[in-house]
C-alpha cells in the first residue's frame, strides 16, 4: 500500500469516526440529526458530481497548467539568478 491510498485511509477513517462521536453526543433528537446528515451528504454530492463534471474538470486542468508554467518560470528565474550570481 502506498503513502497515497494510506493518507485517504486515515483521512475517511477519522472523518467516520468522528461522525459516529458526533452522532453519539449530539444534542438534538435522532431525526433532527438524519435530517442534516442528509442535507449535508447531498450538498457534499453536488459539489463532487461539480467537481468531476467536465467543467471543474476543465477548470482542475487549467490550475494543473498554471502550477505548471510558474513552477517552470520560478525554475528559470533561479537558474538565471545562479549563472549571474557566479
Amino acid at each position: 500500500m502506498n503513502n497515497g491510498t494510506k493518507l485517504t485511509l486515515g483521512i475517511l477513517g477519522g472523518l467516520g469516526a468522528g461522525l459516529c462521536l458526533g452522532l453519539l453526543m449530539a444534542p438534538d433528537k435522532g431525526s433532527n440529526n438524519r435530517k442534516k446528515i442528509a442535507e449535508t451528504t447531498s450538498d457534499w454530492a453536488s459539489r463532487l458530481k461539480h467537481l468531476f463534471s467536465s467543467d471543474g474538470h476543465h477548470k482542475i486542468i487549467s490550475k494543473k497548467s498554471s502550477g505548471r508554467s510558474a513552477h517552470k518560470t520560478n525554475v528559470n528565474d533561479i537558474s538565471r539568478a545562479k549563472r549571474n550570481h557566479n
